[in-house]
């Protein structure tokens, strides 16, 4: 499938996203209260990519609990500004065409027109302290930290299978090959 029908098909599944509330009982298993409150705050489209990314990695025969956690909580930091369809879209084309340009633009953390673009582009690390707070393990946290970057000698070795698994599922469910598969 090109990159370009995928998209076009992500754009229909997230207009006719929906989580079912047997769904949510799930998370109980996963999530403490104070975790499950920052799931809810994310944007329906983005729990229901959480929750398929989540079902894939166990359907898999992934059972670290970390990984599991991650997947459910890896892209809160979304929620931290209103975000429509069209920053998203807007985001991915002009990262891909500009990629340094828009880097910079999507640098500035102050609260104006461009505020949804930075929390686009640094929604990892927004997501990591926000589950930090809510009382996410060290490791957990830096799943989330660092599912969208190249997997580095930062990265503790202990936690670079976990980050891999993660990536390359999260990669897939997007329908791009993640940059550490393999």
């Amino acid at each position: 499938m090109t990159k370009t029908l995928r998209r076009l098909q992500q754009f229909a599944q997230a207009l006719q996203a929906e989580v079912q509330s047997a769904e949510r009982l799930i998370l109980s298993e996963y999530l403490d209260a104070a975790q499950r409150a920052l799931f809810e705050r994310m944007a329906v489209s983005d729990q229901r990519h959480s929750l398929d990314l989540f079902y894939a990695l166990r359907d898999a025969g992934e059972s670290d609990e970390s990984v599991l956690q991650a997947a459910l909580l890896h892209d809160l930091g979304k929620a931290d500004a209103p975000l429509r369809l069209l920053h998203r879209v807007i985001h991915v084309v002009a990262g891909k065409a500009l990629p340094g340009a828009w880097a910079a633009f999507c640098a500035s953390p102050r609260r104006d027109w461009r505020h949804p673009f930075y929390v686009l582009a640094c929604h990892a690390e927004l997501g990591a302290q926000k589950a930090s707070q809510a009382g996410c393990s060290a490791e957990v946290v830096a799943l989330i930290r660092h599912h969208q970057h190249p997997i580095t000698a930062q990265v503790p070795p202990s936690l670079q299978r976990k980050l891999r698994v993660l990536q390359t599922a999260d990669g897939e469910r997007q329908g791009i090959k993640a940059a550490n598969a393999g």
